[in-house]
């Protein structure tokens, strides 16, 4: 019992835990708070028993630690990378049900590894850019389907993108066009006149829907 006392009035300070070094002490008393930076770089406190048990290993980074091989796990590539893999396979996420929801996947290639990704798309031109799939808008997320490009890239011929709410689900504005019988440039129009509630309404009582 004495030498377990010894040892939990030991500093742990400088000691590596796995991804962990406890740099500052934060709380006292046997299981006391440690301030720890993790090998990814974040700083998160833990206990100190959880450290000592091997129940605390890193800061909740694991995810990351492959892509800090290559030292761009912080980077907006790596992000956006992450972000189109969220989009396509959670689906808590709010927006899944407008990709991975409809059918949108992610090519192999570029699941397996963000280098791969990073090799297909290279560094973003400018920080306005963003990951686009073109030219099918309706498209999976491949190289012959995406690029980077600017907000205003992006808006040239996406009215189809426009989403609307009807009938209990959400509608790409071409979709809901080609469900009254008409073209999406005449939708379009229309709703650049009165609007999209009067729009679908007109419709709606010109073709009986």
């Amino acid at each position: 019992m004495k030498d377990m006392a010894l040892i939990n009035r030991v500093s742990i300070e400088g000691i590596k835990f796995d991804m962990l070094t406890p740099i500052k002490k934060v709380s006292g008393g046997k299981n006391s708070l440690w301030l720890c930076k993790c090998d990814c770089g974040n700083e998160r406190v833990f206990n100190r028993a959880n450290l000592r048990s091997g129940t605390a290993r890193h800061c909740g980074c694991r995810v990351y630690v492959k892509a800090e091989k290559h030292g761009m796990c912080h980077t907006s590539e790596y992000h956006t990378w992450n972000g189109i893999k969220a989009r396509c396979y959670n689906e808590k996420i709010p927006c899944y049900h407008r990709y991975g929801g409809r059918g949108i996947r992610v090519c192999d290639r570029w699941l397996e590894s963000f280098e791969n990704f990073f090799q297909d798309m290279g560094v973003k031109p400018t920080p306005e850019h963003s990951i686009d799939r073109y030219p099918n808008v309706n498209g999976n997320y491949e190289p012959s389907n995406c690029r980077w490009g600017t907000k205003g890239e992006q808006a040239i011929g996406r009215r189809a993108t426009i989403w609307i709410s009807y009938k209990g689900k959400d509608w790409y504005q071409k979709e809901l066009a080609e469900y009254f019988g008409i073209s999406d440039a005449s939708f379009s129009r229309k709703v650049g006149r009165v609007g999209i509630a009067e729009t679908i309404k007109y419709y709606e009582e010109k073709y009986k829907k």
